[in-house]
């Protein structure tokens, strides 16, 4: 089996298991929308653009998700006062609960995942996997 296709399938199966839980949670986000609660939880005040690299996302993906996700209450979004261009996007406390909920599915299938795995083992995978994102940055899409 090629990397690719082993990147896909596992990739796929995450978001199916995801997606699921934030079904069976009730929570009233698409699969799409949840990388973005994270990151701006994550790193407070950010910028679409900021975003839509972070998750190697398109601006007009991020700008959706966002409208949505403002309009849910988790995020605001104001302009920025020395970029007049750039709209700061920012978690609300209702988000950070979301976020709370959304890490804890992450980490539920991650511990699912590797729990047949060594530390030394996990640590030599984050290093691979670091690596390819790394050098995929760099392609031109």
């Amino acid at each position: 089996m090629n990397i690719g296709k082993i990147i896909s399938i596992i990739h796929r199966k995450r978001q199916q298991f995801i997606k699921k839980q934030i079904k069976d949670l009730n929570l009233d986000i698409a699969i799409s929308d949840y990388p973005i609660v994270l990151i701006v939880n994550a790193k407070g005040k950010t910028g679409t653009t900021e975003i839509a690299h972070d998750y190697a996302m398109t601006k007009a993906q991020v700008s959706q998700s966002t409208k949505k996700l403002e309009e849910l209450g988790y995020i605001t979004q104001s302009r920025n006062e020395n970029l007049r261009n750039r709209v700061d996007i920012d978690i609300t406390p209702k988000g950070k609960i979301l976020a709370e909920k959304l890490r804890a599915i992450q980490k539920e299938w991650q511990e699912n995942n590797v729990k047949n795995l060594d530390t030394e083992t996990i640590s030599n995978l984050y290093q691979v996997l670091e690596s390819i994102a790394l050098a995929t940055e760099s392609e031109d899409i």
